[in-house]
C-alpha cells in the first residue's frame, strides 16, 4: 500500500492571519490539522505547537515502543490507546504552555490527526475540523463536530430545526465544547477504520468545510483528481465562496494493494471502530 498525499493552506480573505497548522509525513503515516481557535490570543502558535507535540510524540512512540502490527494481539486497542495517549499529551504541553507564558493566556485549538497502520487509520479528533473519507462514490463525514450546535441537535432535534436565525445557528456552531489548550484532559474522539485501494481521505478545518454542505457534489469534484489538485480546487473554492476564514486542506490518497479482506465491498462504508469513552462536553467560548 502506498499513500500519495498533499496539502495546502490559505489566510482566505477576512482574516490577518493565518491561525490554521498542519503536518504531513507518509513516512511515518501521520497527518494533522490544526484550527487556532478565532478570537483567542495566539491562536497560531496553539496550532502550531499542537501540531509540533502530536508529530514528535508519534515520532519517539514509534521509535522507542514495540508495537503491534495488523493481525497481532491487541492491535487496535494499543493503536487507539496511543491515539488517545498523544492527544492528551498534547492538551498538557499546550495547556502548560499557555499558563507559563501570560501572553498566551487563552489560547486553543481544533486537532483531527490521522495514523495509518497496516492499512487502517487510527483517528484522534477535538473540536470541529473535519475527517472525510470517500471510497467508490461515497463520501461521508467520519468525525462529529465538537460545537454547541452539534451538541444541542442531538439532544433536541427539533428544536434546532426550528430555529430560524441564522446568527443564532451560526453562534451555536462557533462555541466548541472539546477543543485542546483549554483544559488538561479533554476526551478525544478515537476511532479506526480499514483501508481499500483508492481511498481518499481528506482532513481540513472549518474554514473549508463550512462551504462543504453536499457531500454527493464533493464526490463528484474529487473523483479521479490528484491529491495536488483536490487541495488546489478545494481552497480556490473555498475563497470563491468568500473565504471568510483561514482555509486548510490534506488529501490522501490509498494506492495498491490494502484490507480489502476487510471491506469486500468498495462501494461499502467503512466499519468504524470507536472508543466511546467520552467526557461531559463544556461550552469553549
Amino acid at each position: 500500500m502506498k499513500l500519495h498525499a498533499a496539502a495546502s493552506s490559505d489566510i482566505g480573505f477576512c482574516r490577518d492571519k493565518n491561525e490554521d497548522s498542519f503536518y504531513v509525513d507518509s513516512d511515518l503515516g501521520l497527518y494533522i490539522v490544526c484550527d487556532g481557535m478565532g478570537g483567542h490570543v495566539a491562536g497560531e502558535v496553539a496550532a502550531s505547537k499542537a501540531v509540533e507535540f502530536t508529530s514528535e510524540f508519534f515520532a519517539r512512540a514509534c521509535e522507542h515502543r514495540i508495537l503491534p502490527r495488523d493481525h497481532e494481539t491487541d492491535f487496535h486497542g494499543v493503536w487507539s490507546g496511543l491515539m488517545a495517549e498523544a492527544i492528551e499529551h498534547c492538551c498538557e504541553e499546550v495547556l502548560a504552555l499557555s499558563q507559563a507564558n501570560p501572553e498566551m493566556d487563552g489560547m486553543a485549538t481544533t486537532m483531527t490527526a490521522v495514523k495509518i497502520v497496516d492499512e487502517h487509520a487510527f483517528v484522534g479528533h477535538l473540536g470541529d475540523s473535519r475527517l472525510y473519507l470517500k471510497s467508490g462514490n461515497v463520501t461521508k463525514q467520519l468525525t462529529t463536530d465538537h460545537n454547541l450546535y452539534s451538541d444541542m441537535f442531538a439532544q433536541d432535534p427539533q428544536r434546532i430545526n426550528a430555529l430560524t436565525d441564522v446568527d443564532v445557528l451560526k453562534r451555536f456552531k462557533h462555541v466548541l465544547t472539546r477543543c485542546v489548550g483549554r483544559r488538561q484532559a479533554a476526551e478525544a474522539e478515537v476511532f479506526d477504520f480499514p483501508l481499500t485501494d483508492q481511498d481518499l481521505l481528506l482532513l481540513c478545518t472549518d474554514g473549508l468545510s463550512n462551504y462543504l454542505t453536499d457531500e454527493s457534489a464533493l464526490t463528484e469534484a474529487v473523483d479521479g483528481q490528484s491529491p495536488e489538485a483536490i487541495v488546489n480546487m478545494l481552497l480556490e473554492f473555498a475563497n470563491s465562496e468568500g473565504g471568510e476564514d483561514n482555509i486548510t486542506a490534506i488529501a490522501i490518497l490509498v494506492e495498491g494493494d490494502a484490507s480489502d479482506e476487510h471491506r469486500t465491498n468498495p462501494f461499502a462504508a467503512p466499519e468504524i471502530n470507536r472508543n466511546t469513552e467520552q467526557g461531559e462536553p463544556q461550552a469553549f467560548q
